[in-house]
């Protein structure tokens, strides 16, 4: 990871790149993110107790990398354990929901 912050190309593409790869720096950083999107994860588990929390734009290209590490960490902070939480999912738009949110939202607007 230092490599390619050298070269000016860092990105958080990069970073889980570098994660799955292996890379202690990329990992640290991933880990990071991990806990602190657990964090607001649990907090609106805890009070809001949603069926399902869909993740998209960039986050959406980690995969199942992402999803695995962050169900693991949301049940160790959750108020109630051993009970079903949330389903984390990718959303199936990826990058592009946000695009598509708005569009549609100016077509029923117009």
């Amino acid at each position: 990871l230092y490599e390619v912050q050298k070269s000016g190309e860092l990105n958080a593409k990069a970073v889980i790149d570098a994660a799955k790869a292996g890379d202690a720096l990329g990992e640290d950083a991933f880990d990071r993110l991990v806990k602190y999107l657990a964090i607001g994860v649990t907090n609106i588990v805890n009070i809001f107790d949603p069926e399902m929390i869909a993740f998209g734009g960039g986050v959406a290209h980690t995969g199942d990398y992402l999803i695995e590490r962050l169900e693991k960490k949301v049940q160790a902070m959750s108020f109630i354990k051993n009970y079903p939480s949330a389903k984390l999912v990718l959303a199936e738009l990826g990058n592009n929901a946000g695009v598509i949110g708005a569009a549609m939202l100016a077509k029923t607007e117009m």
